[in-house]
């Protein structure tokens, strides 16, 4: 630490290379706002291929390759989930519908978006679009907290895919999405 004085002004610098608990949990408490951690789509790359799923169920189906887990430091800390997906509903679909379920380690999956019915939002037919998904939870908890994508179609007649590409080293196929853990 350096301290100056200099005409009745304080100025100060500090340097560090690792802040630590002072206590045995190791966690170091923050203001509220503060962005505590994060994961994402690129630190959570599937170590197979991350290619297109998709489904012709008029129910929500998950789709497994888009998961992100993150275990929060503060049980009542707020978790801001964005994604941006690309996404397709084939013209016999009609629609696709798009949701995000919030799995805590113990419990079961269970869907965050406000509407049942639709998720997040939906998508016309015949063209690929990115679709944005973001939500902000507090789930009390600090156990693993898995995010999941369900998809669904409008009409059984055609299907809905998440996703790009079905070729082999797809591992973003044009989705990015993260995990934010935000101190209360």
């Amino acid at each position: 630490s350096q301290w100056r004085m200099d005409g009745g002004i304080m100025t100060s610098r500090l340097l560090v290379d690792k802040i630590e608990g002072k206590s045995t949990s190791g966690n170091v408490d923050f203001p509220s706002g503060t962005m505590v951690q994060q994961v994402n789509s690129l630190d959570n790359a599937q170590t197979a291929d991350r290619t297109y799923q998709s489904t012709a169920s008029t129910s929500f189906v998950h789709m497994d390759k888009f998961d992100i887990k993150i275990t929060p430091k503060f049980a009542s800390s707020k978790i801001l989930y964005v994604g941006s997906f690309n996404f397709y509903a084939h013209s016999n679909a009609q629609y696709g519908y798009i949701s995000l379920y919030q799995h805590i380690a113990g419990g079961s999956a269970t869907q965050v978006s406000t509407s049942s019915a639709t998720g997040s939002g939906a998508i016309g037919p015949s063209m690929y679009q990115q679709f944005p998904v973001i939500h902000m939870m507090t789930p009390n908890t600090t156990n693993e907290i898995t995010y999941k994508i369900y998809t669904k179609a409008n009409n059984g007649s055609g299907s809905v895919y998440l996703g790009w590409n079905s070729s082999a080293g797809s591992l973003d196929n044009g989705t990015n999405f993260c995990a934010i853990e935000i101190r209360a």
